[in-house]
């Protein structure tokens, strides 16, 4: 288990519902070649009991997480990763060890220009996910999120052989080139842990200014390093209103740009609640604003 120094509690503040105790922090979806019985997803448990998980499944794709659907079995001890997949497991896929070996039927949708999800359900609500990552293009099936309304999506489309993975030190979801299954960025509250050297944030989001607006506001982010960027703003829909960058090759350092409240054709959008999403390199961050006409 890899450790480093942030706890539970700010998790569960920064990165998911409050009330979720099982939260997923990686999904390995599209293998080279054919991806039968080499799938997975992992499972946290952020809670401070163990879980019984016999009232938990996981749906996927379509367009609303019916497409294949899993209940789960066994108990998730208190801090400790729980695996589900395969059965197969070896270098193409990570060499996951499998808590629960299960192939999944249908496999998990590999994505592109719409969005797909993988969806985290606790029973006693089957309707409203517990946890969710939205991932590929733009969310033109309305999955919905956490929230129980569509969502504007979490990181982009992974190539054959990588995963997306929860990346807790910054708090978004992100390609992961090498997955890591039975692995978790974070040290839990009243774990043993072991304190890792911090390291630098590659990618930063600010919160708009103003927020609530109209019918400009200020949005800005900050660079480590060059990196390739899109910025777009979604509507609660999941569906794209305005690309304000597009493959830009940015330096590292601070940018900044405004947003004048109008979509892609230039017209006036009505007042409500919108996302903007940057994707630099491998990384991909969303935030909330409002616009008050």
């Amino acid at each position: 288990m890899k450790r480093v120094m942030w706890v539970v509690g700010f998790l569960l503040v920064l990165a998911g519902p409050v009330n979720a105790e099982m939260i997923i922090t990686e999904v390995f979806y599209d293998a080279p070649g054919t991806d039968n019985s080499l799938e997975w997803v992992e499972l946290l448990n952020t809670g401070p009991d163990p879980v019984d998980l016999s009232t938990y499944k996981l749906g996927w794709g379509g367009a609303d997480y019916t497409y294949g659907e899993l209940t789960l079995v066994g108990t998730v001890g208190v801090c400790e990763v729980y695996v589900v997949g395969g059965p197969i497991s070896n270098e193409t896929n990570g060499n996951p060890v499998f808590n629960y070996p299960m192939d999944f039927s249908n496999d998990i949708q590999n994505s592109g220009t719409v969005s797909d999800g993988v969806a985290l359900f606790n029973m006693d609500d089957p309707l409203c996910p517990i946890d969710v990552v939205i991932y590929g293009g733009s969310n033109d099936n309305d999955l919905i999120d956490e929230t129980c309304g569509p969502g504007p999506g979490d990181v982009g489309d992974a190539p054959p052989g990588s995963s997306i993975e929860l990346q807790i030190m910054v708090v978004w979801w992100t390609i992961q080139e090498n997955p890591s299954p039975n692995e978790i960025p974070f040290v839990c509250e009243g774990a043993s842990g072991v304190d890792y050297p911090s390291v630098p944030v590659p990618v930063q989001l600010d919160q708009n200014w103003p927020n609530p607006f109209n019918p400009t506001t200020r949005l800005a982010f900050h660079l480590s390093v060059p990196t390739t960027v899109s910025f777009r703003i979604f509507d609660t829909s999941g569906h794209l209103v305005c690309t304000l960058l597009d493959g830009v090759v940015k330096s590292a350092g601070t940018h900044e740009m405004n947003w004048n409240g109008r979509n892609s054709s230039g017209l006036s959008v009505a007042s409500g609640t919108y996302f903007y999403r940057l994707d630099a390199g491998q990384f991909s961050t969303t935030k909330r604003m409002i616009l008050l006409r």
